[in-house]
């Protein structure tokens, strides 16, 4: 009797673990949402009327937004300032530093500042302008600089891109060279000390993807 009454008590939830509460009850929330999401999904998968890139996609997609809908907590100002201390001291104490990451094509820093996290680059162009070797260049600079590249590609595989990066390290024309015929020792020697080189960058290069669904799991 009284002890039992005690504990039920003692178990109720109260004001001082409301916020630990209502986070287990949104959390709930969400994985309720996911098995909904999951039946959906399944019923695609066994109905297998709809080709498969495409129901990727969708099923993707629909998993995103799951995600962005616990995420997207909107922030007050106090709270953007507080995490802003930290950057603003550095840039201060360094104004004329880069913010972002440095690619190595020294104009194109000085004019955007870098690549900087959690912005979006959009580099748009002709067909055959040179946009795919842009980001190549880019990629190589920045893992000389010890970043970690990942690289999306659908227009280079990466032995071609693999080419282009031992020609420009080597410092020789493979046109050239195929018009004359020969090669010469030292460029040998340079072709395979280029090779060595590029071999150590990190840089991850993927032309095998065909699916927006592929392409994110992938990153």
């Amino acid at each position: 009797g009284t002890v039992y009454l005690s504990k039920l008590i003692a178990d109720l939830p109260t004001p001082v673990g409301a916020e630990h509460y209502a986070e287990i009850v949104k959390q709930d929330a969400a994985y309720r949402r996911l098995m909904s999401v999951s039946s959906l999904i399944m019923g695609r998968a066994y109905a297998g009327d709809v080709e498969i890139n495409e129901t990727l996609d969708w099923a993707l997609r629909e998993i995103l937004n799951l995600r962005g809908d616990a995420s997207a907590v909107p922030r007050k100002m106090n709270a953007v300032m507080s995490d802003l201390v930290t950057p603003v001291s550095e840039w201060m104490e360094a104004p004329g530093d880069l913010p972002g990451y440095e690619t190595g094509l020294t104009p194109l820093d000085r004019m955007i500042g870098g690549l900087e996290k959690g912005k979006f680059y959009l580099l748009a162009g002709s067909t055959s302008r040179g946009k795919s070797l842009l980001v190549g260049s880019m990629a190589d600079g920045l893992a000389r600089r010890g970043t970690k590249v990942g690289v999306l590609a659908t227009e280079m595989s990466a032995e071609a891109y693999g080419w282009r990066l031992v020609q420009g390290k080597a410092m020789i024309d493979r046109l050239a060279i195929r018009g004359r015929g020969v090669i010469t020792e030292d460029e040998k020697q340079r072709v395979l000390a280029a090779m060595d080189n590029i071999a150590t960058l990190p840089i991850w290069w993927q032309d095998k993807i065909t699916s927006l669904a592929g392409a994110l799991a992938w990153l």
